[in-house]
């Protein structure tokens, strides 16, 4: 019996012995598979971060693309103000009282002009009754002076905006096919 109970209690040990192997082997498997999956979050970290970095880099590239094109922009609009508002100042000069006296402007450009300006939402051409179309109109030249210079001063500065969305994006499409 006593070899039995020896027996047993070795068995005994041999199991806990065991068992504290298992426990610690097995603890220090999840100690490797800790430090292995903490090394792929810090690679990802710092991926992401040079990704951010990347982005800031690009976002800040682009903004100055925007500000360096809207500056030029600005200022070609500020030049066709000052050229069209020296334009409008010259108008009595060009186009004096006596002018606008001696040479009526006709209904039938007033009409065509007003259509023209409206971009045909203006309702048909036609000639009303007791009014020609030689008639006078009571818009005196210089006024009409006055409205096509600032038709024109209006187109210099949309076509000054569009090149300056032109420039911008072929700016922005240089720098972000050169980022990548």
């Amino acid at each position: 019996m006593k070899r039995i109970v020896a027996a047993l209690a070795g068995w005994k040990g041999y199991v806990a012995v065991l068992m504290i192997g298992l426990t610690l082997g097995a603890a220090g498997t999840w100690k490797v598979r800790d430090w292995m999956a903490a090394e792929a979050a810090l690679r990802q970290a710092q991926a992401d971060l040079r990704g951010a970095i990347r982005v800031g880099e690009r976002t800040q590239q682009a903004a100055t693309i925007t500000q360096d094109v809207g500056q030029a922009v600005e200022a070609v609009r500020a030049e066709t103000r000052v050229v069209y508002r020296t334009i409008t100042e010259r108008i009595p000069v060009y186009v004096t009282p006596e002018i606008d006296r001696d040479y009526p402007v006709p209904v039938g450009f007033v009409r065509l002009h007003d259509a023209a300006a409206a971009g045909g939402a203006a309702p048909a051409l036609s000639d009303r009754p007791g009014e020609p179309a030689d008639a006078p109109s009571g818009v005196p030249l210089s006024a009409v002076a006055d409205t096509v210079a600032g038709n024109y001063a209006g187109c210099a500065d949309d076509r000054a905006r569009l090149k300056g969305w032109q420039d911008w994006y072929t700016e922005q499409r240089a720098a972000w096919d050169q980022a990548d």
